[in-house]
């Protein structure tokens, strides 16, 4: 036995380095896969004014709205008979990841001109252009690859230094009826922070997104009319889209607006009047789609009141526009 000792030491030796020689050969297990990396099949176009939510590149949206409306009197919010407004509005918004389908740096800045014609308020009516102020954002991602993705961004519109006129200030009411979801970009001397969360799954074809905000403004000069010095208000959004083909998919939003602090009485609607509370807009959008370029035409069609009883009616067209440049600022670290 004593003989066998060294015999037996030397081979469990002999095996300990066998074993560690084998174990240093082997390659290291390979760290999980981050799915939201590497997930080219969720970079699926969003809807009309947004880019998709997952990207590679530097999206740049161009959108371009068109409205005829029904306006209504500034002080009685009646409808004018007999007249018809038009209002217009364009805007650029662009979007590059700051890390690979997980964090977003955004930019947006617009323009809208309205037509309105004269109510009962001395000197209303006329025509004007009006740019907006500009609104910077940063937005975080997550996915999987099973198609859902989700994720929030904080969003804050800064005041140009400027005062609206009677005419600037009528154009401006009556972009809010059409696209009230950009009315803080478009509000003189008006702070305004805009948190929001979304959620999206991609099942093949399919595509269904809901988005809600909030929409918190501080007025930094004397409040007018029916302003306050701080608003609050909701704003929510449910798209879905289909492919029909690869190049073309056929998509429906839903889109609502609700002011949650404004005083939205009138003559024709004493306070509390929450039947112009809020607005809610149906949109079925066509959508072409290439590598790069992705246009997409869409109507808005007002299911209620517009907001504020600013407009009694009114029909628009939207073109976007969505260009993706292979390039972005996750490239440059």
């Amino acid at each position: 036995m004593a003989r066998l000792r060294p015999s037996l030491v030397l081979g469990l030796a002999a095996a300990v380095a066998w074993a560690g020689v084998e174990a240093r050969a082997e390659p290291p297990p390979a760290a999980p896969e981050d799915a939201s990396r590497s997930a080219p099949q969720l970079d699926v176009p969003g809807p009309p004014s947004e880019p998709g939510l997952s990207h590679t590149g530097t999206v740049f949206d161009l959108e371009y709205t068109a409205a005829g409306i029904t306006p209504t009197d500034v002080l009685s919010y009646a409808p004018i008979a007999g007249e018809r407004a038009f209002a217009y509005a364009g805007r650029l918004a662009v979007e590059t990841p700051l890390e690979l389908r997980t964090w977003y740096l955004g930019l947006a800045a617009g323009l809208a001109a309205a037509s309105v014609p004269a109510g009962t308020a001395p000197g209303s009516g006329g025509h004007a252009f009006v740019p907006s102020n500009p609104e910077l954002w940063v937005r975080g991602l997550w996915s999987n690859r099973l198609g859902l993705s989700a994720g929030g961004s904080l969003g804050l519109v800064i005041p140009l230094p400027r005062k609206f006129g009677a005419v600037a200030s009528e154009v401006v009411r009556t972009l809010r009826a059409v696209h009230p979801s950009d009315y803080p970009t478009f509000q003189d001397l008006t702070l305004t922070l805009r948190p929001s969360f979304v959620v999206r799954h991609v099942v093949g074809p399919l595509t269904l997104q809901g988005r809600q905000g909030l929409d918190l403004a501080v007025v930094t000069r004397d409040p007018v009319g029916r302003e306050h010095r701080v608003e609050l208000g909701g704003v929510g959004s449910l798209f879905a889209s289909v492919a029909v083909v690869d190049e073309l998919s056929l998509g429906l939003e839903l889109a609502e607006v609700y002011a949650l602090s404004a005083d939205v009485s009138s003559p024709e609607c004493p306070a509390p009047c929450d039947a112009q509370r809020f607005g809610v807009t149906l949109a079925p959008i066509v959508r072409v789609h290439s590598r790069w370029v992705s246009p997409a035409l869409s109507l808005l069609v007002p299911l209620m009141t517009p907001l504020g009883g600013e407009a009694a009616s009114y029909l628009a067209a939207r073109l976007d526009l969505q260009v993706v440049a292979p390039w972005g600022l996750a490239d440059l670290w």
